[in-house]
């Protein structure tokens, strides 16, 4: 299960499938995990810390890891298939 409208699902997490595919070719895997590791922990620290909710916490988390994956995401898929733009 994927969710793109941002309203956090237990399946959101761990499963970044819907959006993260490893790709040797552009090797953004290790900015990619460093950025959503402290984006998760900022999370995380906020929804255990009586900041918010923490399934609050973690929606944003998910609003702001998804479309920080999207372009990276397209271009991968366009270099695999050859159909960059």
């Amino acid at each position: 299960m994927c969710v793109t409208d941002c309203q956090w699902s237990s399946k959101a997490l761990p499963s970044l499938s819907c959006f993260c595919a490893s790709d040797a070719d552009t090797v953004q895997d290790m900015t990619d995990a460093l950025r959503d590791a402290e984006l998760l922990s900022e999370a995380i620290a906020s929804g255990l810390g009586g900041r918010q909710r923490l399934i609050q916490a973690l929606a944003v988390y998910e609003c702001t890891r998804n479309p920080a994956l999207l372009p990276m995401y397209e271009f991968s898929c366009g270099l695999a298939t050859f159909q960059l733009e």
